[in-house]
C-alpha cells in the first residue's frame, strides 16, 4: 500500500511538472506573440511617419509654386504698365509734332497776309490767350497723368502688402 502511494504521489508530481511545463510554454508563445505585435505597431508607426513627411514635402512643393506663378504674374503687370507709359509717351510726342506743323503754317499764312497794324495787335492778344490757355491744360494734363502714376504705383504697393500678409499668416 506504501508503495502504491509513492507511485501515485510521483505520478502527481510528474503531472504537475508537466502542467508547469505547459504553462510555461503558453507564457512563452504570450510573450512572443506581445513581441510581435509591438514590434508591428512600431512598423505602422513609422509607416506613417513617413507618410506625414511626404505630404509636408508636397504642401511646401506647392506653396513653392505658388509663389512663383504669383511672382511672375506681379513681373507681367509690372512689364504691362511699362508698355502704357511708353505708348502715351508716344502719342504725346505725335500730337506736339502735329502741334508743331499747325502753328509753323499759321505763321506763314499770318507773314503773307500785310494787315493793319490794328488788326495785328488784336491778333497778337489773341494768341497769347491762346498760349495760356494751352499751357494751362499741358500743366492739368501733366498734373492728371503724375496723380495717375501715383495711384498705379499706390494700388502696386498695396498689393505687394497684402500678398506679403497673406503669406505671413
Amino acid at each position: 500500500e506504501e508503495e502504491e502511494e509513492e507511485e501515485e504521489e510521483e505520478e502527481e508530481e510528474e503531472e504537475e511538472e508537466e502542467e508547469e511545463e505547459e504553462e510555461e510554454e503558453e507564457e512563452e508563445e504570450e510573450e512572443e506573440e506581445e513581441e510581435e505585435e509591438e514590434e508591428e505597431e512600431e512598423e505602422e508607426e513609422e509607416e506613417e511617419e513617413e507618410e506625414e513627411e511626404e505630404e509636408e514635402e508636397e504642401e511646401e512643393e506647392e506653396e513653392e509654386e505658388e509663389e512663383e506663378e504669383e511672382e511672375e504674374e506681379e513681373e507681367e503687370e509690372e512689364e504691362e504698365e511699362e508698355e502704357e507709359e511708353e505708348e502715351e509717351e508716344e502719342e504725346e510726342e505725335k500730337k506736339k509734332k502735329k502741334k508743331k506743323k499747325k502753328k509753323k503754317k499759321k505763321k506763314k499764312k499770318k507773314k503773307k497776309k500785310k494787315k493793319k497794324k490794328k488788326k495785328k495787335k488784336k491778333k497778337k492778344k489773341k494768341k497769347k490767350k491762346k498760349k495760356k490757355k494751352k499751357k494751362k491744360k499741358k500743366k492739368k494734363k501733366k498734373k492728371k497723368k503724375k496723380k495717375k502714376k501715383e495711384f498705379l504705383l499706390y494700388v502696386q504697393k498695396t498689393k505687394e502688402r497684402d500678398n506679403l500678409k497673406y503669406y505671413l499668416q
